[in-house]
């Protein structure tokens, strides 16, 4: 897989090659890599204003939202995941516009804003239903269940 994914980067600048890029910032981020991950999500972002593609460029604002919330910068966090929204709502990539609900609201209860990460989650929810993603949904509504319950027992106990 990794000779696939080198020899893309080779290739003639595509999408693709964005991909690639941030695949391995996810990678480098799980590894506890951040400055890489960032420095990887930085190229894609190059890639997608070279190409004017909206749908890497909002996969590009997800990748870097998830490292702006591994660094606890809620608020930069906050604005490329609805930036992402942004551009998933218009070009209509209905996983996209999930997926950017669902970090809002992961986003907003790190924060302690019960209710707007409740309205995202059942926005996510409702978005992956629409799609009949039954396992995103599940997923999503782990995050609402877990939300509840934190509330019902704020100690954690």
């Amino acid at each position: 897989m990794l000779e696939r994914a080198a020899a893309l980067l080779s290739a003639p600048e595509t999408a693709l090659r964005g991909y690639v890029y941030l695949g391995l910032a996810a990678g480098h981020k799980l590894a506890g890599h951040p400055t890489q991950a960032s420095a990887l999500a930085r190229r894609a972002f190059s890639i997608a204003d070279r190409l004017n593609d909206e749908f890497l460029r909002g996969y590009c604002l997800h990748e870097r939202g998830w490292l702006a919330v591994e660094d606890e910068r809620h608020r930069d966090a906050e604005k490329d995941f609805r930036a992402m929204l942004e551009i998933f709502l218009r070009i209509r990539h209905g996983a996209g516009v999930g997926a950017a609900h669902q970090a809002l609201g992961s986003v907003a209860a790190a924060q302690g804003r019960r209710d707007d990460a409740s309205q995202a989650f059942r926005a996510a929810i409702n978005e992956y239903e629409r799609l009949g993603n039954r396992n995103l949904a599940d997923e999503a509504r782990s995050s609402l269940s877990a939300l509840d319950s934190s509330s019902r027992n704020p100690s954690g106990s």
